[in-house]
């Protein structure tokens, strides 16, 4: 049997799923996994500076080396993308059937809002999903738009990216000078001494932000580590407003250009021309282009530059990640859409890992959050309060043995149940009805990326429990 024309495909509210956006929402999902790893074992400013971890040895160069060239900026330019595709699903679902869009793409930015929330206050500063929800604003206006205007729209967006990378990098980069530092009162909370240092002259260049802040997220309270994260939020806010903003929305026009274009599609032979010639051209971006963008900046930060020209260095290493970036997700994404049509076997070792990773992409809410929860075990000050403590190479072998964890569990749950416990609860608030909660029926798979016109999408309004 062939993953793309007979491998049973789960359905999930009595619609199919769609094989490769599974596989690819698998895929992000280890991708930004080694990404954020980083920021939830290391103090911000450590994070943020993203420097050689020459002192760790050579095993942790090799792993930061990987994620930077392969990860950083690569996988929530794919999370995007998946977002808007998802997005088209749910805005041609609801004019197939005549239903409101506007109301139930209203609530689901409201659930995702409310889930984005709950994940900065209680486990990480890092969240995703109320970016998502405040940025999807922007996409209900540009959903009915054509498919052209779309690709248009996601073009200026991204130039606009890079034209802003370089001077957003160079913000990255303000320092608080030659000032002395302040004199605090270590007898005060925690927190208030974290406060101290940070409102300063030095601020972030002050090494003792970091000192309290892995004295904080390591061993508590709880309330001081919740206000750390919100504040960190905030801090970071106006980053992700300048740098990252622009991007996702491209990557959201994108996404649902391709739906609309039905690249991905292979239910005719133009279909099939379209998505060969299209995904040809993203892999070709993303290798000829993306690709050595990226170890063209991961080389700026290894070389002895940020020492000679400091600012200047580290802006052009993030401007060009941030032009090669999204090329690479683009054509990761391509590279799943080709591997899920063409692997023949079923039983094959290939098979068997498109099955589990479009398992875990099946209930990637669920996936992403658990991610964090799992981590906060190892680092957080109710768990092991390693916070501080960790080499990258040993941060790496806790997301592959974490993510390991995660795709045995989507396995064993998406047989079981149709649809993971976050996302049942964010469909409900988005369709106001629970969706199917036992295991869903098999039907021929369709290993495209998007529906046809006339078949169903996951964003499907789903029917009442059973």
């Amino acid at each position: 049997m062939t993953i793309g024309r007979s491998l049973p495909e789960s359905t999930v509210g009595g619609s199919p799923r769609i094989l490769a956006m599974d596989a690819t929402r698998g895929l992000a999902l280890l991708g930004i996994f080694f990404v954020n790893a980083a920021f939830m074992g290391m103090p911000l400013m450590e994070s943020v500076n993203n420097t050689v971890p020459s002192s760790e040895g050579p095993i942790s160069v090799a792993v930061w080396a990987f994620t930077a060239t392969f990860c950083t900026g690569k996988f929530f330019p794919l999370f995007s993308l998946l977002f808007g595709m998802g997005l088209a699903m749910m805005f041609l679902s609801a004019q197939r059937s005549g239903r409101s869009f506007a109301a139930a793409y209203a609530r689901r930015l409201a659930g995702l809002a409310t889930l984005g929330f709950l994940h900065v206050a209680l486990l990480w500063y890092g969240d995703i999903l109320l970016v998502y929800a405040i940025i999807g604003i922007a996409m209900f206006l540009m959903v009915s738009l054509s498919p052209r205007l779309l690709a248009w729209s996601a073009l200026a967006l991204y130039l606009l990216t890079i034209a802003i990378s370089l001077p957003v990098g160079l913000l990255m980069q303000i320092g608080g000078g030659t000032a002395e530092p302040v004199k605090i009162d270590t007898d005060a909370p925690l927190f208030l001494q974290w406060v101290e240092v940070l409102t300063s002259p030095l601020s972030m260049a002050d090494p003792r932000l970091s000192e309290l802040e892995v004295a904080i997220l390591g061993t508590g309270p709880f309330w001081q580590a919740a206000l750390v994260r919100m504040v960190q939020y905030m801090l970071t806010a106006p980053f992700i407003v300048l740098a990252m903003a622009p991007l996702i929305l491209a990557c959201f026009c994108v996404g649902t250009a391709m739906v609309k274009a039905k690249i991905g599609a292979v239910d005719t032979e133009a279909q099939r021309e379209a998505t060969a010639r299209w995904t040809g051209r993203f892999i070709a971006a993303g290798a000829f282009v993306g690709l050595p963008m990226s170890i063209a900046s991961v080389s700026i930060q290894a070389s002895a530059w940020p020492s000679v020209a400091p600012g200047i260095a580290e802006a052009t290493s993030f401007a060009l990640a941030s032009a090669g970036g999204p090329l690479m997700s683009l054509m990761y994404l391509s590279l799943v859409i080709r591997l899920c049509q063409q692997v023949g076997n079923a039983s094959s070792p290939a098979a068997i890992v498109i099955d589990a990773f479009a398992r875990l992409g099946r209930i990637g809410l669920t996936g992403y959050l658990a991610s964090t929860l799992c981590m906060s075990v190892f680092m957080a000050h109710w768990g092991l309060g390693m916070f501080g403590q960790t080499t990258w190479a040993e941060r790496f072998v806790l997301v592959l043995l974490i993510f390991g964890g995660l795709l045995v569990f989507a396995g064993i749950w998406t047989r079981v149940f149709a649809v993971g416990p976050l996302e049942a609860v964010l469909r409900s608030v988005t369709y106001l009805r629970w969706p199917w909660s036992a295991a869903a029926s098999t039907a021929p798979a369709a290993a495209a990326a998007v529906p046809s016109p006339s078949s169903p999408s996951d964003s499907s309004p789903p029917p009442p429990s059973v």
